[in-house]
C-alpha cells in the first residue's frame, strides 16, 4: 500500500494539482457582468445552484405577493431580478 505525503495540510482536503485554466476569476466576472444570459443559454445551464437567503420576512411577503401575481414562481422572480442587474 502506498504512503501518502501530507506534508502540506492542504493536500488533505485540497486537491492541489494544478490547473492549466488560463481565465483568470477577475476575468470571468468582467465577461459574465456584460454577457450573463447569453453564457446561461451558450452553457445550456440549469437551475441546480441552491442557496440559503436571509431576508426581512415583509420584504418576501411583498415579494412573494408580486411573483405571484405575475403568474410565476418566487424563485422565478429573484432569478429575474440578479440576471437583470448583471445585465446592466
Amino acid at each position: 500500500m502506498e504512503q501518502k505525503d501530507f506534508s502540506n495540510a492542504a493536500e488533505f482536503f485540497f486537491n492541489t494539482n494544478e490547473n492549466n485554466n488560463t481565465t483568470t476569476p477577475t476575468e470571468e466576472i468582467s465577461e459574465a457582468k456584460y454577457n450573463v444570459r447569453e453564457i446561461i443559454s451558450k452553457n445550456e445551464e440549469k437551475l441546480t445552484k441552491r442557496v440559503q437567503l436571509t431576508i426581512y420576512p415583509t420584504a418576501y411577503e411583498q415579494a412573494k405577493l408580486k411573483a405571484i401575481s405575475e403568474g410565476r414562481s418566487f424563485n422565478n422572480y429573484v432569478n429575474e431580478l440578479i440576471l437583470k442587474d448583471l445585465s446592466k
